[in-house]
This record gives C-alpha cells, structure tokens and sequence, in this order.
C-alpha cells in the first residue's frame, strides 16, 4: 500500500473516531440536558404534589366550608367542615349534585339560583360577603357567612364559583340573645320602682336611673353631675366613712341611711351595694329603696311596744332590755346594781270600789311619784297592772339601794287627791342586789318579786331585801300547788263563756272560755289567784288541757243545735305552748269533740314574746295547719313588734282593755287605737277589742273600725247553761 493511502487512511481512520469522538459527546450531552429536563419536570411536578398535598389538607382541615361550584350550580367540591355543616358524612354524597337543590332553603332557592345565574352570565360579580341560610340533610336551618370568589377558564370566561362558608349561627343568636338581655336590663334600669345608681371610687355619680334621681328630687342629667355625698346627711361621720371605705374596697353591704332632697325632705333608704370592675376601673352599683314611709310605722308600733300607754314609761321589754345590759356592764366593771320591785298595796280596792278610771289615774300619778324618786341614771318601767320595776346602777354599796326604797316609802305614805277622791295607797318594795342575789337579771326580779311579797307580808308600806328566808317562805306555794292537784281531781274547775259580736251588725262571733274555780265549800277563786302558781308548778298543762276538751265539747254541742259557726276561743299560757305535746291535745280534742278545726281558736299573749320567738312560731304555725284560728291576745302590752307581727300566723289581735278604758280621755292615747285598727287592716288581721264597759267606748270604737268586741257592756261571763238563753236573745 502507497504511503500515501496509509496515510490517507490513516487519516480517514482518524477522522471516523474524532466523528465518533464528536458524536459520542453529543450524545452525552443531549442525555444529560434530557436527564436534566427530566429531573425538573420530576421536581415540578413534585412541587405541585406537595402544593396539591398542602391544598388538600388546608381544604380537610379549614375550619370554614370550602365549596366549588361549576356553571351549572353543581358542587365540584367540598371540605370536611362543609359536609359536617350540611350534616353529610362523604363528599361523594353531594359531588355532581346542584347546590340549589340539596343547600338552600326552598323559600330562597329562587332568589338565591337568579344571583347565581347572573353572576356566571357576567352582569353582576360576587359579594364579598353575604348572609345567607342553608338547609342541611336533616332538614334544619343554619346562618352561614359566605365569601364569594369567581372561577375561570382558560379562555377567561366564567367557569364556576369558589366560596368560603363560616357557620355563624350560634354567633347570632349569643349576640341576639346579648341585645335582648341588654334591652330587658335597660328596660329594669329605666322602669324599676327601686332607685340605682352608678358611682365612682371618689363618689362621683356617673349614672341612675329615673326612680333613684325622683326619690332625690332631681332630674338624671341633674343627679348624675353630683358627688354621693352631697345626697347623705352627715356623710362626714365615722360610720359613713367607714363603709364607703368598705364599698370601694370590694364589699358588698347591706344598710340604712339617711339622704337629704334637693328641697332639703329627709328621706331613709335601704341600700344594697356591690362592686364592679369594666377594664381598669371599678365602680359601685347600688339599688336605693325609700323606707321613710315604713320608719315612721316602725316608729308609731315602738312607742307603742316598747311604752307603757298609761303611764308612758318603758314597759317590760324595754326595762328588760336596758336592764340587761346594765347588769353586762356590772359584771365587767365590778360595780354593785339592785333591782326594785315596787307594788301598790291595795290597788285592786281601788278598781273594784273607785273603777278602773280612778285606778289608772292613781297609776299615772304613781309613776310621776316613782320618778322623783330615782336618779336620772336608774331606769324605771312599769310591768303590768300595778307592778314598777327599778333598775339601779353604780352603787357604792347596799345603803344606797335601801335610800332609794326609803324615798319610795316615805313618798307614798302620804294622801294623794285622784279624781276628785282623796287616797291613801302605798307601796310594797323588794330589793334585789347583784351579784349577791343572782347573776342574771330573771333573777334578780324573781328575787326582788320575792322580798316585794315578803314586805307585803310584813304590814305593806315598807321595804324589804332578799334573803334566804324567802326561800322558805315560799314553799307556802306549794300548798296552793296541793289544793290544785285536789281540784283537778275533784273536778272544782268550770268554764265561763263571754260573748265576742261583730260592730257591724252585732252578730255573735262566738265566745272566749274563761278559766273559774270553785272550791268545795262554794268560794270562788278568780284566775289570777291560783294561774300563776298553776304556771310555774307545770299544773296549768292539766288544767289547760281539761279547759281545751270542756270547749271544744260545748261549742259541738252549740253547733247540734243549730247555732254552726261560733269560734271558741280558749286561752293558752306561755308554759302551755312551750310544752311539746301541745298540738297532739289540741287535735285530741277536736277529734273526741268532733268539732271541725275552723271552730276553734287558741288566744296567746304578748308575754310569748319573751321567751323563744322561732320556737313559739313553729309550734304556732303548727296550730295553724291543723285549721286552727290563732289570736294575739292583750295587744300593746309591752311585747309586740312589727317584726313579731309579720312573723307570728295569726288571724287576729285583742286590743288590751287599757287602751280602751283611755277611750273617755281626750289626748294622745285616743290615737293608739285607731292606730292599731289601721296596723291591723293593713296585715290583713281582725281586731276585736275587749273589756268594752260603755256605750260611748262601742261609738268610738265604731268610727275606728273595729271588727268585734266583748265586754260587760254587751254580757259578763256567763254560764254553760245560760249560753243557749242568750243566744235565743241576740
């Protein structure tokens, strides 16, 4: 071979591999770029997977429906929130199927398909938001919130809707629910019959309503411009001070005060507080209820419970009161205190020769007697009938007790001219000193009442202190104790019955059972010389419940002949009602009797009062439910309250014959009876007055408007026998 077609081949060989060469790198690089498309379509279209991934969990997990709509109305998709809205479990119950028809209410789907369909025409472009009901596939309603967006194709023409849904139908009804109570609370703001007030920690008024701006005498815009305390009277005092320091420091309180008008009228009110905070700020409401009305009644009923009437001293519960912490302070500062018992001698011949006029008149004149007597410091007070009591304070010894007596005696030993009647009546006086004679004041009185009898004993008119001797001397009671347990036994012990009528038309209500004592030899013994020692011996519960039956039994026997509806009303001492079984003998009674309930009524006394006032309540309520009528009897006595009044289940009270007797005097005592007739009506009670003795005490009682009355000047207490008789008559 030719050099030269070595050489040619040579470089024709050559020339191949550098082609090869040539295509062989153009291979690998059209095999990476093709790798490298490869990889970023792979990579795109991973991207896109994780794009569609995140989409699709944001469309599951949304706490919104998301919703798509092709042109047709027809649901394209739906999230997880969308379907538990709808109340639909799987999206492929509601894919391919039109919104119109499974989402909306029948009422709007015409209205709701017409916006629709012109949304997808081009004439109107979505509302951003909108309200709008859907129905679910157990037929309910739910408000949803809808934002709105539209769908396109790629030639850009309309292709559907994509729509977020947030349920707010709990939201609107919490807010409708809010606005109602906001109008209901502003509705009471501005209507309430109570006053309320907003104010400030400095007392500024920042807000009241209308009935707490007319109880001030101002107008709201005038009221709310005002500082609290140009409305209190002395809101400089201690006690002022106090307690709005306790209000601004969160408390909530309870009160009276004292406000003061823009006409300068004194008003009281009852306040409640609380104690609110709105942000940073803190604030009082208060709720004002005007009390003036109810004082002055609570002031007319004191002066009436806590005042004798006939003397104007303080009666027993005020005595009882003062005392008692008279004796308090004693005992922490070792000082020494008596009590005197002071009785009249002979008072009781008196009333039954002079009458009772003339007896309440040496009453009045005792008492302004007794005051002279005493220091301004001791405390006098008349119990009863014509019984006085004294408190005497920081003695320095037993000598200044025995001055004062002295002074009594020397005071009432002398003739007083009453009424005309020229008299000589003294006073028996027992001295009891603490704390020799007794730690508590029960019984320093029982003591003083003690030597009070011991100087009786002795020859009256004088005094006498309490010693051991007494003691003795009274186990003479006990004799008096022996000849009731004779007379129960012996069956001495008669009712007497005194007629109750009505002032209208002088009906007979029906009748009260007095208690009468007839001893074998024929003496009469009154009530008040055998109940007390029957009292304290526990015998009265025998005796009571004897009495109870005897009335019970008559009064069924007045109804068999014909006279129905007369009330019986039997007397109940205060040991009587504190015996537990006292309601067991009253139905007892009623049932062996046969009576009906409603024909019996159980009359207690003010004295009730001083003994456990929820405990006699209980037992009294429980009369009550058996149909039994309850009375209050010898009202104005000294122990009633308004608060015993609201609390005790009566039906009625007695006027006491004291104020009766005051019905032929001119002044302010005339005025306690209307006034109590007034109390009565407006609590809803009878009033029946009684120991009525003449003709101008019926007139007076007449215009009053008394219920009923009893009295000698209608019948004194009459026999069993003679009941029918009388009736007959009236």
């Amino acid at each position: 071979m030719m050099f030269m077609d070595v050489v040619l081949m040579a470089i024709i060989a050559g020339a191949g591999l550098l082609l090869i060469i040539l295509l062989r790198r153009e291979v690998r690089r059209k095999t990476k770029s093709l790798l490298r498309e490869i990889l970023e379509r792979r990579r795109v279209e991973n991207e896109v997977r994780e794009q569609r991934n995140v989409a699709t969990t944001y469309l599951q997990v949304a706490g919104v429906m998301l919703c798509s709509l092709d042109a047709r109305g027809q649901v394209t998709l739906i999230n997880k929130k969308g379907l538990e809205i709808l109340g639909y479990n799987d999206e492929q119950e509601l894919l391919g199927r039109n919104w119109f028809d499974v989402a909306v209410p029948e009422a709007a789907v015409a209205d709701v398909r017409g916006v629709f369909a012109r949304m997808m025409a081009g004439d109107v472009g979505p509302v951003e938001y909108h309200e709008n009901l859907v129905k679910t596939s157990r037929g309910e309603e739910r408000l949803i919130a809808f934002h709105n967006a539209l769908l396109h194709d790629s030639d850009g023409q309309v292709a559907g809707v994509f729509f977020s849904g947030d349920d707010i139908t709990a939201r609107k009804k919490a807010e409708r629910e809010l606005n109602l109570s906001r109008l209901r609370y502003q509705t009471l703001f501005d209507k309430a019959s109570d006053g309320i007030m907003f104010m400030d920690k400095e007392g500024r008024i920042i807000g009241a309503n209308e009935s707490f701006a007319r109880m001030h005498g101002y107008s709201v815009d005038e009221i709310t411009t005002m500082n609290i305390r140009a409305l209190i009277v002395n809101s400089n005092s201690r006690l002022v001070q106090e307690r709005m320091a306790q209000i601004m420091q969160g408390e909530t309180l309870q009160f009276e005060v004292t406000h003061i008008t823009k006409d300068g009228r004194v008003v009281q009110q009852e306040i409640s507080t609380s104690f609110i905070t709105i942000g940073t700020e803190k604030f009082v409401q208060s709720f004002h209820r005007d009390i003036t009305e109810r004082k002055l009644l609570e002031g007319r009923l004191i002066t009436i419970a806590r005042s004798d009437a006939l003397t104007q001293l303080p009666n027993r519960v005020c005595f009882l009161e003062k005392a008692g912490q008279e004796i308090l302070r004693a005992k922490r500062t070792g000082h020494l205190c008596a009590v005197l018992f002071v009785d009249l001698d002979h008072f009781k011949n008196v009333n039954d020769t002079l009458g009772h006029s003339v007896g309440d008149e040496l009453l009045k004149d005792s008492a302004a007697k007794l005051v002279t007597c005493i220091r301004e410091t001791d405390i006098l007070a008349r119990l009863g009938g014509d019984e006085f009591s004294v408190l005497l304070s920081d003695l320095e010894s037993i000598n200044d007790a025995q001055a004062i007596a002295e002074r009594i005696r020397e005071k009432f030993n002398a003739p007083r001219i009453i009424v005309g009647n020229d008299l000589f009546v003294t006073a028996s006086v027992g001295i009891a000193v603490h704390p020799s004679d007794g730690e508590h004041l029960e019984d320093l009185l029982k003591n003083a009442d003690t030597a009070m009898y011991a100087a009786k004993a002795s020859g009256r008119n004088t005094y006498c202190f309490f010693d051991q001797v007494m003691h003795e001397n009274a186990a003479s009671k006990m004799k008096v104790e022996r000849y009731l347990r004779d007379a129960l036994e012996k069956k001495e012990f008669a009712l007497f019955y005194q007629p109750i009528v009505s002032m209208a038309d002088g009906k007979v209500r029906g009748f009260e059972a007095l208690l009468r004592w007839f001893k074998a030899d024929g003496e009469l013994v009154l009530p008040g010389e055998f109940i007390g020692v029957a009292e304290e011996t526990g015998l009265i519960i025998a005796i009571g419940e004897w009495a109870l039956h005897e009335a019970c039994r008559f009064n069924k026997r007045l109804c068999d002949e014909g006279h129905a509806g007369l009330v019986m009303s039997v007397n109940m001492s205060v040991a009587q009602l504190r015996w537990k079984n006292l309601v067991g003998i009253i139905k007892s009674a009623l049932d062996q009797s046969g009576l009906p309930p409603h024909l019996l009524e159980v009359e207690v006394t003010e004295s009730l009062f001083i003994e456990s006032l929820d405990e006699a309540i209980g037992v009294l309520n429980a009369i009550r439910d058996l149909g039994v009528h309850v009375s209050l009897d010898d009202f104005g006595t000294g122990y009633s309250s308004l608060v015993h009044l609201l609390k005790l289940p009566i039906g009625s009270l007695k006027i006491d014959r004291i104020f009766i007797r005051e019905i032929a005097r001119d002044g302010d005592e005339n005025a306690m009876i209307p006034a109590i007739i007034d109390l009565a009506h407006k609590l809803k009670l009878q009033v029946i007055a009684e120991g009525v003795e003449a003709g101008a005490q019926v007139e007076k009682l007449l215009r009053d408007r008394c219920d009923y009355y009893q009295g000698y000047y209608l019948s004194k207490p009459i026999k069993a026998d003679e009941v029918l008789p009388f009736l007959a008559t009236h």
